[in-house]
């Protein structure tokens, strides 16, 4: 069986704006320079999550990680099995693909074409979510997805895909956004690359390659 998680969980953190402390130049695509970095340190996102825990796992879980400066796999592999145990208890049947990156990716909802039961299986989702996978999930999908910290979260795509050998250094968030316009069509990389897709989705973009 196919592991599951909180399909809104992934997109919290993600759009955090500001120029904060100075990114070392060296190896940063020009999207990379051009974005600055957040203002917050990555301990003092992770303090901000933990006071936003409801639960005594999310907290004690947090409270490693900043004595850490991180979260471990092993940190988010638990708190997706104790999202999985509320899950299959509510009767939620999401399928999720892991990603290269370690994170598991929506694959089907498993709610029903009805209205209710979508409103439903959404309302359990967050229910679940909430205490175990939804402040983790963020925090490590931020790490994983953005470890530079940088502002700009199409930065982050670009700066993946120049590290994974699919992008330019010269690739811009211009170009960024025309390709998206465009579906992606004549963008200089491939959206089936699995690796290409976990860029976008560890960064907060949760697209998919155009049929």
């Amino acid at each position: 069986m196919r592991r599951k998680a909180g399909a809104s969980a992934l997109l919290t953190v993600f759009v955090l704006v500001g120029c904060g402390a100075t990114e070392p130049q060296e190896g940063l695509t020009e999207a990379a320079r051009a974005a600055g970095t957040m203002d917050e340190t990555r301990t003092e996102l992770l303090e901000e999550a933990r006071e936003r825990s409801t639960t005594d796992f999310e907290r004690e879980t947090l409270d490693r990680a900043i004595a850490n400066g991180g979260l471990t796999r092993q940190d988010y592999e638990e708190a997706f099995d104790r999202y999985q145990e509320c899950a299959e208890a509510a009767g939620l049947q999401e399928t999720y693909r892991k990603m290269p990156s370690g994170l598991y990716r929506l694959v089907e909802t498993g709610a029903g074409d009805s209205e209710d039961s979508t409103a439903a299986a959404m309302d359990a989702n967050a229910e679940c979510a909430d205490g175990t996978i939804m402040r983790i999930e963020s925090m490590y999908a931020l790490q994983v997805g953005n470890p530079h910290l940088l502002a700009d979260p199409r930065a982050a795509v670009i700066q993946c895909l120049y590290e994974q050998g699919y992008a330019q250094a010269d690739y811009s968030t211009s170009d960024f956004d025309r390709d998206m316009e465009d579906g992606m069509r004549s963008a200089p990389f491939d959206l089936a690359d699995e690796a290409v897709d976990d860029c976008f989705y560890s960064s907060g973009f949760a697209i998919s390659a155009h049929k």
